[in-house]
């Protein structure tokens, strides 16, 4: 078995910056996977497919979220839903500038351990909407 992590695992598109930080939270959610499994294990043997699982079932929304937010609203978004994503996020980084409403995206993204599947989700009327867990769970599974 192999484990991909970090843009092994997923690209972050690099317009955020958030590759680095990305790979660092799929090597500590590897590491709680494991040790879980290490620790629950009375045989010694361990049920390491089942953590690999879970590290999946943690690990792909967030790759798929951080790809969404680095690159913006798809073409499948639509010129409309873009534009409002970019004024959107313009008068957002003026309106932080004054301490008026949440940060902008990239200072969310670095300074908060918010999900970025959260961050993309809250984000939703500008690129879609985005899987829930339970569809991302489905999709792992079958593989």
């Amino acid at each position: 078995r192999a484990v991909l992590v970090g843009d092994a695992a997923h690209s972050s598109g690099g317009a955020s910056g958030q590759g680095c930080n990305a790979a660092l939270q799929d090597a500590a959610s590897l590491t709680d996977e494991l040790l879980a499994v290490a620790s629950s294990s009375s045989s010694g043997g361990g049920h390491w497919e089942e953590a690999l699982l879970a590290y999946s079932r943690r690990r792909v929304p967030e790759g798929h979220a951080l790809l969404d937010l680095s690159l913006g609203p798809s073409e499948e978004a639509g010129p409309l839903r873009k534009a409002l994503y970019g004024v959107s996020t313009f008068v957002g980084t003026v309106l932080s500038r004054f301490g008026i409403g949440a940060p902008p995206l990239q200072t969310q993204a670095t300074t908060t351990m918010t999900p970025f599947a959260e961050m993309r989700r809250e984000r939703d009327v500008y690129f879609g909407e985005f899987p829930s867990a339970e569809a991302f769970d489905e999709e792992i599974t079958a593989l």
